[in-house]
């Protein structure tokens, strides 16, 4: 199944470049390093990975996880091609109500083994 309103998708401002990308971010600082060393992706250019979630919310497969009190959440993969390096992308999202849009809550690089 695709993502639902995937083609409205929202990337939250500083979602990118405040965590996934920030090497200094308590959570969000080892993703940094592995979009870094595995694909080249940084805050310099961010947009590469902006342009690839969006890209994957529209035209990947996704996966329902469930629903609780802060919508339904959903798990899309895709294979990012940066830099002459390839490597799967996990993202997650949430539609917090019926027929809204999707929000990224994360995005990080799957490990080789991740089955």
């Amino acid at each position: 199944m695709k993502l639902p309103g995937g083609d409205q998708a929202i990337i939250p401002p500083g979602k990118l470049e405040l965590y996934c990308l920030n090497p200094v971010h308590g959570r969000g600082g080892d993703k940094a390093r592995v979009f870094a060393s595995a694909l080249g992706v940084t805050l310099a250019n961010a947009a590469v990975l902006r342009s690839a979630l969006q890209r994957g919310a529209t035209g990947e497969n996704a996966r329902l996880l469930g629903s609780d009190q802060f919508g339904d959440h959903y798990r899309i993969d895709f294979v990012l091609n940066h830099a002459g390096r390839s490597r799967m992308v996990r993202s997650g999202w949430t539609i917090r109500q019926p027929d809204g849009p999707p929000y990224l809550t994360t995005a990080f690089v799957l490990p080789f083994d991740h089955g």
